[in-house]
């Protein structure tokens, strides 16, 4: 199936390629930050359980 030709020009487009590029890595940092997050809660969670 052909790609949909979108309405707007592909000046708007590349801007929008920019952003989406940008959310990405927000998201992987975000992700990054759970994994984190939910190591430390893991961690303290054992901590409490030996006392």
């Amino acid at each position: 199936m052909r790609p949909r030709r979108y309405p707007y020009s592909g000046k708007r487009k590349k801007q929008s390629d920019r952003q989406i590029a940008k959310l990405k890595r927000d998201i992987d940092v975000n992700r990054t930050n759970i994994s984190s997050l939910k190591f430390a809660i893991e961690t303290l969670s054992n901590h409490q359980n030996y006392r």
